[in-house]
Formats: C-alpha cells, structure tokens, sequence
C-alpha cells in the first residue's frame, strides 16, 4: 500500500444506515486517513450526496475529520460537479490506473 500501514478495513461499515462499501483507516507518512470506499462496476452513478444524512456519525468515527470518498468506476462524470456533501470525492477508474490520486 505504499509504505502505508493499514489500521481499519471494514467491509460495509454502517454509519446509521448509510453503508459504504468499505470504509479503511490508514497512517501515510505520519498522517492518519479515513477514507470511504465507493466500487460501481454497473452503469449507474453513486449517490455520494446520502452521506450527508449521516455526516455527525461518521465524524465520530473518524474523531471529526473529514474522510475522503474514493469512487471505484469507469465513467466520465464528475461526481465533483454534484458533490454536496464537503467530503472530498476522489475518482478511481476500475483498472487502478489513478491509485495515486487517493493520497494526494
């Protein structure tokens, strides 16, 4: 994982009803990231906006910090456009081409 050191994964996390498909905790060059993990292999969009509803319990898990949403999907729309969640929504195509982009 790039010299990362994995502290949390876990598969369908339930933040009151709002499931991610993975939600993973993680320490990168002394900097601790939560992250929310999205994967869409059919054609529809991700609804990253549901997160809003359960904004106060995920910030509990993560001692107030912000996680970033990562969208695993082969598409072109920019889930940045729609975003009203303040959460930082990062896009992966599903061939892990732009993996880098989730720590930067």
């Amino acid at each position: 994982c790039l010299g990362c050191e994995i502290e949390t994964v876990e598969l369908e996390k339930d933040f009151g009803g709002v499931i991610p498909d993975c939600y993973i905790k993680f320490v990168f060059n002394g900097y601790r990231y939560h992250q929310l993990l999205e994967i869409q292999l059919r054609h529809d969009y991700v609804d990253i906006n549901r997160f809003n509803k359960v904004k106060d319990k995920i910030l509990e898990e993560t001692n107030n910090v912000l996680p970033n949403i990562i969208v695993i999907q082969n598409t072109n729309k920019d889930y940045n456009l729609d975003n009203k969640t303040g959460f930082d929504v990062v896009q992966v195509r599903v061939d892990f081409g732009e993996i880098a982009k989730v720590l930067l």
